[in-house]
């Protein structure tokens, strides 16, 4: 099983790295493998390591929308690899989906921020209470 994250994110790097640990320790295989060193074998139809060897299984500390624009980007929903942190999450995490949700639920406040934005950067709320914009300084 391999654990990547973006090579130069140290926080990241220790998160996967600890969650490695316990993969270790539950007797797993594990290998850490930076996302901009994984690969595409065309001919095999795998994502590959940096010794081409197949990566089937992997856990990704990285967000779908970026990995869905890297070189490999179009290979990821072919299901060649069993993404720990499964692709339909994508849906979940991007803020496009909210107005939808508000059609469906209007009776409900709502929230709104940029639609790809981390974690609760800029996120503006609308209630019948009155509405709040919230800046967050470290993101």
């Amino acid at each position: 099983m391999y654990f990547t994250s973006v090579a130069d994110a140290v926080e990241d790097y220790m998160t996967v790295n600890y969650l490695r640990d316990v993969a270790i320790q539950a007797g797993f295989d594990t290998a850490h493998i930076n996302i901009e060193d994984v690969g595409w074998d065309p001919a095999a139809h795998v994502f590959t390591d940096l010794a081409n060897d197949p990566i089937r299984r992997c856990f990704k500390l990285y967000p779908w929308e970026w990995m869905q624009r890297e070189e490999f980007g179009p290979h990821v929903l072919g299901r060649p690899c069993l993404w720990l942190e499964p692709p339909w999450k994508t849906l979940l995490s991007n803020k496009a989906i909210l107005p939808i949700l508000w059609e469906l639920f209007p009776q409900t406040g709502t929230c709104w921020r940029p639609v790809s934005s981390r974690s609760m950067a800029a996120i503006t709320c609308k209630t019948d209470f009155g509405s709040r914009r919230r800046e967050h300084p470290d993101l």
